[in-house]
């Protein structure tokens, strides 16, 4: 079902988006002389699959803007031992780290997105995806793949 996600293009439509470490990624995260040994291993390299109602403003708004309102930012935190501090009652970042992140995801990710013509039927995809493909920075729905 992957292949039938294409590139991220700003639609307001609701549906399914997986995110990808490029190339870039790839050396950024695990080195240049490592590279090829990695692209062999990770041959979709996908990092994150999610759902939306509205696909822009879940990746324009949340996941390239603010950790607080983004569960795949706080997990990236996570992973760089990166400190949260409480912003408006939820757990978010210094300016700085966000746009630490912002960037890192600019520069090394990329999204590819299925539209959909419900957000039910986005939701039904999304815990379908996590269960076959199990994307490394998806939390919720790992526990009952395993």
């Amino acid at each position: 079902m992957l292949d039938e996600f294409e590139d991220y293009d700003g639609t307001q439509n609701p549906g399914v988006y997986a995110l990808y470490l490029d190339d870039y990624g790839v050396i950024d995260v695990f080195g240049r002389e490592n590279a090829a040994k990695i692209r062999q291993r990770m041959t979709n390299r996908l990092l994150y699959i999610g759902k939306a109602s509205n696909l822009y403003r879940r990746i324009e708004n949340q996941h390239l803007k603010k950790a607080r309102i983004s569960t795949l930012r706080r997990t990236i935190a996570s992973l760089l031992n990166m400190n949260f501090i409480p912003v408006s009652g939820k757990k978010g970042l210094t300016q700085e780290d966000e746009e630490i992140i912002t960037d890192w995801l600019n520069k090394n990710t990329y999204f590819k997105i299925l539209e959909t013509s419900t957000e039910a039927e986005a939701i039904r995809i999304e815990e379908e995806l996590i269960r076959q493909y199990q994307p490394p920075l998806n939390i919720k729905g790992i526990n009952e793949c395993l």
